[in-house]
């Protein structure tokens, strides 16, 4: 700056005659802006704001792209199969046990497995809602690929 001999002036109120260009950064007052942050990692396939638009709360702003959603469905959806197979044996251990042929850590076994399997699909469902993928319509011809980011804050602001 001093070797161009540049200074900084205050902001005047000035008629102008013409236009006049300059360079530099405008600060907007922090109930103006707004920070994205998603809680999922992904690559920004859409962004559906400009800068300076208006937005509101359950607004649409992105949508991002994680092939790491494909295991975690796939993980979901195999678990139905297993916890099926845990029940019928639970079933039949019970019936096992209590006829007296069977030992009763076969069934506290195959209790355990399936009390397991019913929390891993209780986990995975929680995380999946979280990314906003429902797990009533998932099937294995519909694996979500996408996450869909929107607004999720009351009040309003402009996207920078």
């Amino acid at each position: 700056m001093k070797s161009i001999g540049l200074e900084l002036g205050g902001m005047e109120h000035k008629g102008l005659a013409s236009s006049l260009k300059a360079n530099g950064f405008l600060k907007v007052p922090n109930q103006n802006k707004a920070t994205v942050t998603s809680l999922f990692a992904g690559v920004v396939k859409s962004l559906d704001v400009m800068p300076g638009s208006t937005v509101g709360k359950g607004q649409t702003i992105a949508t991002i792209t994680n092939p790491q959603l494909i295991p975690m469905q796939e993980e979901y959806l195999s678990l139905g199969p297993k916890i099926e197979l845990a029940e019928a044996e639970e079933k039949r251990q019970q019936e096992l046990t209590s006829g007296n042929a069977g030992a009763l850590k076969n069934l506290q076994a195959a209790t355990a497995e399936l009390k397991g399997l019913r929390i891993r699909r209780s986990s995975l469902e929680q995380q999946l809602r979280l990314m906003g993928i429902g797990t009533t319509n998932l099937s294995e011809g519909s694996l979500v690929t996408q996450l869909v980011i929107k607004t999720s804050h009351r009040r309003f602001g402009r996207a920078r």
